[in-house]
């Protein structure tokens, strides 16, 4: 019997979980000085995840990316941020499945000053029965002064850690659990109050149901028959009354209250202080600025309206009470209420802050206070509320110091704003309604806050784009991902697409992801045969963009020129001075200007200028209208070469011999510098150069592939230069490694500051390798951190060459599938902290070089794949973004298309092969003709339409223009850049928009919809609305 081993399966995560169950803002590395710039998301899967706001003022733009990333194995429940006492940076709560309470700092690491892993300050045990109602791990709150952390669970218990400092290590300690248990009652949200150093106090919404036995209550109620002892006329009665009371407390709703729990530091003892009753309907709190910054107390959040609430405030009569209603929209039923579900507080200064709500729907409000006229501890007399904006609906709402606005979503991308405007309430057009109004208009009806009154006082709007918002960076989701479907329906890609119906609503759509980084495709043309090589040059005369384009085939060399009307080629190149009868080695631009340290241009190195050709018999130098030409002496024919700004390095073929020029800066010419025979008796199979240093003519080192499986590092500073790289002269071997396959294609790249250097090989069998190399002394590190790397790109033997990404040095590897590497850097010391190797999301490339050209607006690769030309580029955001997530987290690089949808998608299948068919479906929703009757256009919801002049409005603009037609043409080219840019500004200001919610009741609205993935267009669309499903 032949012994097999079980089966064994890994699990590989493609793309981690992207939503986000809570989410703080602060300064937790302690390097903005204190500033909110840093965001610490909570997701699900036990993901922790740290990312700092960058903002790059020289290209006016502002990003998200990930510092730091932690994956715990449990299920995260809440977090909190904490600044510790005594402390200059925020730290991080967090409570999970696991019944801990674990205090994360994220620390700097003293060696490099670069951001570490996060560093676990605490970690005490409080259960470890998992998820449950009595466990506490639900609700996290924290003393605004970081002495105290309360923990509550859903029902009875509450746990209050204290934390103090030791004098001695200096480090915070954490003290035993205090409790704060209080029978029978339903916690709802918690809350750290600010009352500066006076004894910490957290506020707790919740609910006490009565102590009921059902089972007694069964066994009196069903003793208690009506038709029994009629004529006991007094039983009757008190058995009827019994009955009735009995019913009635069942039917009565518990109070929700407020209530205050204060821990006496001194006593270490927690009291339950004070409590006063609010809406039933209640749901969210938030703790207003106090102990000398503001008066203190919370705004409770709950259908129809919002309240504050104190334990110095007058709130036991309905007169006294400081609450007011919400806006509503337009189209929203009269009787259905409108709940608040977060609330978020932003002090300013002493005594002016202000509060940002957010409703179901997604509206979000802006709440203001004016305050009594006493001179010291003014007190609120009352709130302003105003509507903001229309965002999605979000777990958590995060203001930064910075003008900033981070909306946590429930489900859909995750979107950072900026506030363009924030005292709306000012604006004559304000939708806005006063706690004045609100209780006045209580008094003089009802006397009950309910939803009638709300929606008889209240101002009505029409929910539309971002007008006070503007969206700055995105955090992409595809949270809930409801299906997945995975084929290769394009047709034309090397590996599969993922489709993924996802979303909620209003904010659903199919997400097709593709694997790599995502590259535009610009232009393609085809050749005259299939080519060896392409180039790209400037035209010499010290000019940075590329000019022309040189593509090498078996016994030619054609010649093309970049111009304004596209690429044409060049009729006379043989008398330019080319040669357009032989293949083309190597070619470029020499003397090209240089610049220095300081990013300026060096006008000592730019003197001499002209351009070179390696073909298989010679080096050609064509400068100043004429060509010079070294001629290989006898039947020697070169096979490799390379070029930089100032050197020249070629290889003969069948042989491990390297000749070596540079350009001499007095005369301009090329002159031959050394001959050598590397390669020990081994054939040189591949030679690479480094570019030349900023303010230098001289690269250090090449990297010569051999052969017999070695790659070696050769000096190119002759021995008198008094040169750091030691003893020796020019072609003298400073190191060797040998590679597991026979090197292919070999790369040299150092950093702009020369203190790195980084060897890539690209080997026969697929394989690329990537080495550090001292840049001093040029010696192959391969032990610690400098460990060599190893990566399997494909089935093809892999070419390797520099490229420039937002004008960042990076790495092409070309095998039978395209990959780029690239360095992710520290966004406050702008060093690099890790190397990013992606695919690119496109065909094979055969043969690549990096152009620079304003006619296909700036840095691009232009490539060959077959008989065909293709100049692409690589798409800036899906670049940045795999540097993000794929350096920090080591997921696969995805990029993704989006298709919209009407309703949340249920189910997903192929048909026929190439077309997607996805029912969609939603509960409590109008269908799509109703909402176009009742005034509500799902199209054009949440997006800034462009206003169209009436004909007579036309006609008045052409009679007051008539005699100003010249002007008008001259400005057609300003009109075409303000059409395009209101274009761009509204696609970036739209906002999805839910439609008008049915009453009470079951409403269904749903389609079939048939969608083609490759041009991603809905090919067909129907409508099952005809058809509703009523309550039975």
């Amino acid at each position: 019997m032949i012994w097999e081993p079980a089966l064994k399966l890994i699990d590989l995560t493609l793309k981690s979980s992207s939503c986000i169950i809570s989410s703080h803002m602060g300064d937790f590395t302690g390097t903005h000085n204190g500033a909110a710039q840093e965001i610490v998301l909570l997701k699900t899967g036990g993901i922790v995840e740290l990312y700092t706001i960058d903002l790059d003022r020289e290209a006016a733009t502002v990003s998200l990316r990930l510092v730091s990333k932690l994956e715990t194995c449990s299920v995260l429940r809440q977090s909190i941020s904490i600044r510790l006492t005594g402390g200059k940076r925020d730290a991080v709560g967090i409570v999970s499945d696991a019944g801990t309470l674990s205090v994360i700092e994220f620390s700097l690491s003293s060696s490099d000053e670069l951001l570490g892993l996060p560093k676990l300050l605490h970690c005490p045990t409080f259960g470890n029965t998992g998820c449950r109602r009595g466990t506490p791990g639900q609700y996290l709150a924290a003393d605004p002064k970081g002495r105290a952390l309360l923990v509550a669970a859903i029902e009875k218990r509450k746990l209050i850690y204290v934390l103090n400092r030791d004098s001695s290590t200096n480090k915070s300690v954490l003290a035993s659990p205090l409790e704060a248990h209080r029978p029978r009652t339903i916690t709802w949200a918690v809350v750290g109050l600010d009352v500066g150093y006076e004894n910490p106090i957290f506020a707790s919404l919740e609910t006490q149901y009565p102590e009921y036995n059902p089972i007694e209550d069964l066994v009196v109620l069903a003793g208690m028959d009506k038709e029994e002892d009629d004529d006991d006329d007094d039983d009757n009665n008190n058995n009827h009354g019994q009955w009735e009371r009995m019913v009635r407390e069942m039917k009565q709703v518990p109070e929700k209250q407020v209530a205050y729990y204060e821990l006496d530091l001194g006593l270490n003892h927690v009291t339950r202080k004070w409590a006063t009753a609010v809406q039933t309907t209640a749901t969210c709190m938030a703790a207003v600025p106090g102990g000398g910054d503001g008066p203190g107390g919370v705004l409770v959040g709950s259908e129809d309206y919002i309240e504050y609430v104190h334990e110095t405030s007058s709130n036991e009569l309905p007169s006294g009470r400081i609450i007011v209603a919400v806006p509503r929209r337009k189209l929203h039923d009269s009787n259905t209420a409108v709940l608040i579900q977060t609330i978020v507080v932003q002090r300013q200064k002493r005594y002016k802050f202000f509060a940002l709500a957010q409703s179901e729907l997604g509206d979000v409000y802006k709440l203001t206070f004016q305050f009594s006229e006493q001179s010291d501890n003014p007190a609120i007399i009352g709130m302003t509320i105003a509507l903001l904006d229309t965002l999605p609906v979000a777990t958590n709402l995060n203001i930064s110091k910075i003008g900033m606005l981070f909306c946590a979503a429930e489900f859909g991308n995750s979107t950072l704003y900026q506030f363009e405007r924030i005292d709306v309430e000012d604006d004559e057009h304000a939708v806005l309604c006063t706690s004045q109004e609100t209780t006045s208009s209580c008094t003089s009806t009802s006397g009950t806050y309910n939803t009638a009154l709300a929606a008889s006082i209240v101002p009505t709007f029409e929910p539309g784009y971002l007008k006070n918002l503007l969206p700055l960076a995105k955090l992409e989701s595809l949270s809930p991902a409801l299906n997945i479907l995975v084929g290769e329906l394009a047709g034309t890609e090397m590996s599969p697409q993922l489709y993924i119906p996802c979303g909620r609503g209003s904010q659903s759509s199919l997400q097709v992801l593709r694997h790599g980084i995502a590259v535009n495709e610009l232009a393609v043309s085809d050749l005259p045969g299939t080519p060896g090589a392409i180039f790209t040059i400037s035209s010499g005369n010290l000019e940075e963009e590329d000019r022309y384009i040189v593509i090498s085939f078996v016994d030619a060399t054609l010649f093309l020129e970049i111009g304004s009307n596209g690429v044409e080629e060049v009729s006379d190149a043989a008398a330019a001075g080319f040669i357009t009868n032989a293949p083309t080695l190597a070619c470029g631009t020499l003397g090209h200007p240089s610049t220095t340290s300081n990013g300026t241009k060096d006008s000592s190195s730019s003197s001499s200028s002209g351009i070179v050709q390696v073909h298989p018999e010679g080096v050609r130098h064509i400068h100043q209208g004429r060509a010079n030409e070294w001629r290989c002496a006898g039947l020697k024919k070169f096979e490799h070469g390379c070029v930089n700004q100032f050197q020249i390095l070629v290889s003969y073929r069948f042989s491990g011999e390297v000749i070596y020029f540079e350009l001499e800066e007095a005369s301009g010419n090329l002159v031959e510098v050394a001959t050598a025979d590397v390669g020990n008796g081994s054939e040189i199979t591949c030679v690479d150069l480094d570019r030349v240093p900023p303010g230098r003519t001289r690269s250090t080192f090449a990297a010569v592939g051999c052969r017999d499986g070695t790659v070696r590092i050769l000096s190119l500073v002759p021995p008198s230069a008094g040169s750091r790289s030691g003893s020796g002269g020019i072609l003298t071997q400073k190191s060797m490694t040998s590679c597991p396959s026979r090197p292919h294609s070999v790369c040299l790249s150092s950093s702009i500051d020369s203190s790195e250097l980084i060897l890539r090989i690209g080997l026969e069998d697929g394989t690329a390798l990537r080495l550090d190399v001292d840049p001093i002394t040029g010696q192959i590190l391969s032990s610690g951190s400098s460990a060599p790397s190893k990566r399997l790109l494909g089935a093809r033997p892999v070419q390797v060459m520099r490229s420039k990404l937002q004008g960042k040095s990076c790495t092409l590897l070309l095998s039978s599938r395209t990959w780029i590497s690239m360095g992710a850097t520290d966004g406050s010391t702008k060093r690099a902290v890790d190397t990013m190797t992606a695919p690119l999301s496109y065909a094979p490339l055969d043969h690549a070089h990096p152009i620079n050209s304003s006619a296909i607006g700036g840095e691009g690769i232009i490539a060959t794949v077959g008989n065909t030309m293709r100049i692409l580029s690589i798409d800036a955001t899906s670049a940045s973004s795999a540097v993000n997530s794929a350096s920090m987290s080591k997921d696969g690089v995805f990029h993704s298309n989006s298709i919209e949808l009407r309703y949340t998608p249920r189910q997903q299948c192929l048909i026929g092969g190439r077309y997607l068919a996805i029912v969609e479906a939603d509960a409590r929703e109008y269908g799509y003709e109703d909402k176009r009757i009742m005034g509500f256009d799902p199209e054009k919801a949440g997006k800034k339409v462009k206003q169209v002049k009436t004909k007579k409005e036309e006609e008045d603009a052409m009679d007051m223009d008539m005699d100003d037609d010249d002007h008008d043409n001259g400005n057609e080219g300003e009109k075409s850049v303000e059409d395009e840019e209101d274009t761009e500004d509204a696609f970036i200001r739209s906002t999805p928009i839910r439609g008008p919610v049915p009453p009470k009741g079951t409403n269904w609205s749903s389609c079939i919809r048939i969608i083609d993935p490759v041009i991603r267009i809905s090919a067909y669309n129907l409508s099952l609305d005809l058809f509703p499903f009523k309550e039975r």
